[in-house]
């Protein structure tokens, strides 16, 4: 079959029509998502813990939210109202709440370009934030229920060369230095993986566990 000139212009200009109705749709999705996000709320206790990391990726993706914050003595009350009675919550400007940060962190990384396209870069990301969550729970556990002084002491000897929470820190270290490049843990751009270790790692330096 042969095709003349204006066959082609023709196919290009259809093309051309059914690209930009593509895109425009992607648009809409994209703006229909982050409507939802239109008066979102964190809410945590008044502290960094584990919902800096939403509240960074929130504040990178240009959301306006509300930052609640609990205070202890406000959680034997409040606990029984929330989805698996944990913190922290993200509760979008539709009324729907979500818990489990991590999971959190999946449905707003990819509305910011943080959370990898790539399905092998995104279960990097998942795989990291799994061990520094491992680092955390690993922290905090070291010494509990000791006075102050023996459960820094303990501490102390965990974070020393040869110590769990040390190896534990080496293991993150070569896994970073593996799969990351350019100064980001997971890839050669920052991902929400960046986010979790930065807030993790400076809460233990801060001495805030």
């Amino acid at each position: 079959m042969l095709f003349s000139a204006v066959d082609y212009r023709c196919d290009a200009e259809g093309a051309h029509v059914i690209l930009k109705n593509q895109i425009l749709f992607k648009k809409s999705i994209i703006m229909a998502e982050m409507d939802v996000l239109l008066g979102c709320k964190v809410t945590n206790f008044d502290m960094p813990g584990r919902a800096e990391a939403l509240r960074l990726a929130l504040a990178i993706g240009g959301v306006d939210f509300e930052d609640e914050r609990l205070a202890f003595a406000e959680w034997p009350a409040s606990k029984p109202t929330w989805p698996f009675q944990a913190l922290p919550a993200l509760t979008l400007g539709n009324g729907e709440i979500i818990t489990q940060w991590r999971t959190i962190l999946r449905f707003l990384g990819p509305k910011f370009g943080i959370y990898p396209s790539d399905a092998l870069l995104a279960m990097r990301c998942d795989e990291l934030m799994d061990a520094v969550d491992d680092l955390i729970v690993k922290t905090n556990s070291t010494g509990q229920g000791l006075p102050v002084e023996e459960k820094l002491a303990k501490r102390i000897e965990a974070a020393a060369e040869g110590g769990s929470i040390a190896k534990h820190m080496g293991c993150l270290e070569a896994y970073i230095e593996k799969y990351g490049s350019g100064g980001y843990a997971i890839g050669s751009s920052i991902t929400v993986a960046d986010l979790v270790l930065f807030n993790a790692v400076g809460m233990a330096t801060s001495g805030f566990f």
